[in-house]
């Protein structure tokens, strides 16, 4: 399975968390060290679902 494949079924109801984000950014290739993405999580992962997420994602 890619890693691509596993993002997309990662549980879709839950808020985005450090360890989704963090296959999101490999897919994408981002290279956030774990402080960055810390603080990612800590800005957006209390106020934004997976889906939500996903969907920025997908419409940007």
């Amino acid at each position: 399975m890619s890693v691509r494949d596993l993002w997309f079924k990662i549980d879709k109801n839950g808020k985005l968390d450090i360890k989704k984000f963090k296959i999101f950014c490999s897919i994408v290739k981002l290279d956030l060290d774990d402080d960055q993405c810390t603080t990612v999580i800590k800005i957006f992962g209390g106020t934004i679902t997976y889906d939500e997420f996903k969907f920025f994602i997908d419409n940007s």
